[in-house]
């Protein structure tokens, strides 16, 4: 394979039923932000989401623990980050998932923090991980 070509073949020693469902779990979030959460880049929640559908590695990371534990992507919510350094403008993506066996189980929302103050946008510091549904402080993206 050459460099720079997207395969869905693995080298790993994961079972193929746990790459299988990483596989729908990946397809299904890039599906939802490109059918249903399509913008243009214009504002900058809709940058601060666009980031978030394309850093594959950290969102797959989250897939990957989100459906091990039986649970399927619910909402994603963009809001203004209360936590910035200055003159900087950040926002959180809120990527929830909830368990379709159980509906008395907590949802589990898996919070990214995204700089895009600057031409190219960065995470600042790592996703965090909480329970529950929060109220909406600014505005929703998707149901």
């Amino acid at each position: 394979m050459a460099y720079g070509n997207i395969s869905r073949e693995c080298n790993c020693t994961a079972p193929e039923e746990d790459i299988a469902r990483l596989t729908d779990a990946l397809t299904g979030f890039l599906d939802r932000i490109f059918f249903d959460l399509r913008n243009f880049g214009t504002s900058s929640a809709d940058r601060a989401l666009n980031y978030a559908a394309t850093n594959a590695f950290q969102t797959a990371s989250v897939l990957r623990q989100a459906t091990g534990q039986g649970m399927q992507l619910d909402t994603i919510d963009v809001d203004r980050s209360p936590f910035c350094r200055m003159d900087s403008d950040c926002w959180d993506v809120r990527i929830t998932f909830f368990d379709p066996e159980n509906n008395r189980r907590a949802r589990r929302v898996y919070r990214f923090t995204i700089d895009v103050s600057d031409a190219i946008a960065c995470n600042v510091g790592d996703w965090r991980v909480t329970f529950g549904r929060f109220p909406n402080r600014s505005f929703r993206i998707g149901d």
